[in-house]
């Protein structure tokens, strides 16, 4: 989990993305501070060592997703997540079509044993126009989340994002795929294999 797959240079220094570097003008502030082992919350580190392992146990049982940790000082905070999966993309002017390849930046930040930030765990890598209510490039709400949600829980949460699964058409992020998913109803879920192979 070293961060070392067809997604891992999205996330490269000095990419300009949202979780591409942890200082810096272009990173997101809440990655303009340098991961130091030193700094981070022996009960929070703890935590996160338990999410690698986890994640390393629950992988032989999928073939959807995939996921590497980029590790800083003995500790991943970031993953990248590449869903080999069924979800919809829209060019402009066009009706949506199917795409099958999708990247998800996740970051478990400071306070994630404290409080439920559901915008600031999860970022789109590509398709940047991936169509979903719940996506705005390059933010994406992976629906319900609670405090000290875990990788594993966050990744199943997002895949039924991907795949039209779970949605929210009130509260959403695009409003134009909220307009359309309200008038396709007929045509969710999108890919309905489960997460885990059976």
């Amino acid at each position: 989990m070293d961060g070392s797959g067809v997604l891992a240079e999205t996330l490269a220094d000095p990419l300009p993305h949202p979780l591409a570097s942890s200082q810096g003008e272009g990173a997101h502030p809440r990655l303009r501070t340098k991961w130091r082992l030193s700094n981070v919350d022996p009960i929070l580190r703890k935590w996160l060592l338990n999410q690698e392992r986890a994640w390393e146990q629950f992988a032989p049982e999928t073939d959807i997703v995939s996921v590497q940790g980029i590790r800083e000082d003995g500790v991943c905070r970031r993953y990248i997540a590449e869903f080999q999966c069924n979800g919809l993309i829209r060019v402009q002017g066009r009706e949506p079509e199917v795409a099958d390849l999708f990247g998800v930046g996740i970051y478990f930040g400071d306070n994630h044993l404290r409080k439920a930030e559901p915008l600031g765990m999860c970022w789109l890598l590509g398709p940047e126009n991936t169509f979903h209510p719940n996506i705005r490039h390059p933010i994406v709400c992976p629906g319900h989340v609670w405090t000290g949600i875990t990788l594993k829980d966050l990744v199943y949460q997002v895949y039924s994002i991907l795949t039209y699964q779970n949605m929210s058409l009130d509260d959403c992020l695009s409003e134009e795929a909220a307009a359309w998913a309200r008038d396709n109803r007929q045509r969710f879920p999108i890919d309905t294999r489960p997460l885990k192979r059976r």
